[in-house]
């Protein structure tokens, strides 16, 4: 990235009279300074290869061999989110989550919060 600092004096010159103080405050040439900094991007693209078994090629679901950066990082990034979902589906059958209805739920989570708070409550008179 290449950064350039444009200035451009709104004043007609640097005359050392308009230096001076202002209430014993430092002045500069002139105080109408507009700085501005503008930040260009160049384009400069590297090449990186990856070796990755077959397996994991075929589980990310790659279709070209040529990716942008951004497309790998999508890929991975739905990879690990579907690890996740697996996750969270198999802790959902393992205590029998899967069965129960949305209000079933509700009420396990609100019996929950009941009794924690019920062990603060009680933690907190000793």
């Amino acid at each position: 990235m290449i950064i350039k600092n444009d200035v451009k004096k709104s004043c007609k010159s640097s005359n050392p009279a308009n230096r001076g103080s202002d209430n014993g405050q430092t002045r500069y040439p002139c105080d109408r300074h507009v700085f501005s900094i503008f930040a260009l991007e160049v384009n400069a693209m590297r090449t990186l290869q990856i070796a990755m078994p077959d397996v994991e090629y075929a589980r990310l679901g790659i279709q070209n061999d040529i990716l942008d950066f951004s497309e790998l990082e999508g890929l991975i990034e739905r990879d690990r989110l579907r690890k996740m979902q697996d996750k969270c589906i198999s802790l959902a059958e393992k205590y029998g989550l899967s069965v129960m209805t949305m209000d079933e739920i509700t009420a396990e989570v609100k019996a929950y919060r009941v009794e924690k708070r019920a062990r603060q409550n009680a933690e907190s008179n000793y």
